[in-house]
């Protein structure tokens, strides 16, 4: 953060150092109190107005206990913008040891290093999420400032990004049941086809090409 630094504040015409009006027309402001009110609303609604801009790193139940939850990322799609890099996981070999949190040291001791680790991604929360794969163990990790936010069975989604990649586009909508379905499309540049997969709930229950 950029050190303060207090300016002299501009003063217009009608002003006079001490911020009073002066050869103002009637019914007109001075110029610096409404920009001196205008900054003091944008603060009052800054502490008081704005609350939580995501919601909270960590999910707890009624009796204080954390509570485990997938995070998906904000974005899956292949861009100029955000993503421009189709690789989702590295090889475990890429992965140092160096200052695990105890929780992550926990599980390094008891699975080894991870066989593949995803690169950090921001999910639908504005985290910054990190995820390790252990295929042989069919598990699961995900941290958050050295913190594990969820352990859970690798699902087919992880596969087919293991294997493939970020999609091209990807969506989610609601089927005609009301449940969560996310598409992905693949398709290199010179392509005619593209291979479409669908899962739900992290199963595949659609694998098609198309033209």
């Amino acid at each position: 953060m950029k050190p303060f630094v207090q300016r002299e504040m501009w003063r217009g015409p009608f002003c006079l150092p001490d911020g009073r009006a002066s050869r103002s027309p009637r019914g007109q402001s001075c110029p610096c109190r409404v920009w001196l009110g205008a900054i003091a609303l944008a603060a009052a609604w800054s502490v008081v107005g704005c609350g939580q801009v995501h919601p909270p790193r960590y999910d707890y139940n009624a009796e204080g206990a954390r509570v485990l939850v997938k995070r998906v990322p904000e974005n899956l799609a292949v861009d100029t913008i955000t993503r421009i890099d189709r690789v989702a996981y590295e090889e475990g070999s890429t992965f140092t040891a160096d200052q695990l949190s105890p929780e992550q040291a926990d599980v390094y001791q008891t699975y080894d290093p991870p066989e593949y680790v995803r690169k950090p991604f921001k999910s639908t929360r504005g985290d910054i999420v990190h995820e390790w794969l252990y295929l042989r163990h069919n598990k699961l990790f995900q941290w958050i400032d050295g913190r594990k936010v969820y352990e859970g069975e690798v699902t087919d989604e992880e596969r087919v990004l293991l294997k493939r990649g970020y999609p091209m586009y990807a969506w989610v909508e609601l089927d005609e049941k009301g449940v969560e379905r996310q598409t992905w499309i693949y398709r290199g540049n010179l392509d005619v086809q593209a291979d479409v997969y669908s899962f739900s709930g992290g199963k595949m229950v659609l694998k098609e090409a198309t033209e």
